[in-house]
């Protein structure tokens, strides 16, 4: 494994603790920018995060929050199963250690919610049985009740969206996007987002140099 997992802290000093995330790879250039400007982790999708992105990140001083993509299309338990082979593969061959949260995306979902349950059920049940934790990002149209979201049993955080009118887990948000989202900065496309703890004092873990 390379690397190592941590929780992402609150607090840098006396600020909050902050972040981008992207779907575009961020060069070390601009990943130093964006820590010499107090930024503290940067959000990636393990699809196309290659070892020479993930080790500029970690030069700038950065953490990574994994991120995967949303699936498109009606969703399935086999998709599900499926997604979760794919993230799973990569995230070996980069080396992302056990406990880091791989986080799901629940943007957009398509289907009835019954299939999409099912789809994140597997998701998350195959991150798990790899020795990760598991995250849920809440987007826009999520489908899935409050009730049903809390109830994915290998679920164990989740990120609030910056949408209005999204259903909140029993034990609350612990991460949530700052709107305006879709910014441009430093030549980068990203969304900012802040890190606190939810109802049961739980933080999103990322992947840090060692």
């Amino acid at each position: 494994m390379a690397g190592v997992a941590r929780e992402c802290p609150i607090l840098i000093g006396a600020r909050p603790a902050w972040g981008v995330d992207c779907l575009s790879p961020m060069s070390a250039s601009t990943a130093k920018a964006f820590a010499d400007a107090g930024c503290v982790y940067v959000g990636r999708y393990i699809e196309n995060l290659t070892t020479t992105e993930r080790d500029g990140i970690w030069d700038a001083g950065l953490g990574i929050w994994c991120l995967t993509e949303a699936l498109s299309g009606p969703l399935s338990a086999s998709a599900g199963d499926a997604h979760a082979s794919a993230v799973a593969s990569k995230a070996m061959n980069l080396g992302v250690p056990p406990r880091v949260h791989q986080t799901a995306d629940l943007e957009a979902a398509q289907g009835a919610p019954d299939d999409v349950y099912a789809c994140m059920d597997h998701f998350s049940a195959g991150l798990v049985h790899g020795g990760w934790q598991c995250a849920l990002y809440v987007g826009a149209w999520p489908v899935l009740s409050a009730v049903q979201i809390y109830d994915l049993p290998n679920v164990n955080f989740y990120i609030h969206a910056g949408s209005t009118g999204l259903p909140e887990p029993i034990v609350g948000y612990g991460m949530w996007q700052i709107p305006p989202l879709d910014r441009v900065v430093l030549g980068q496309r990203v969304d900012y987002s802040t890190v606190g703890r939810d109802g049961r004092g739980r933080g999103p873990t990322m992947w840090w140099a060692a």
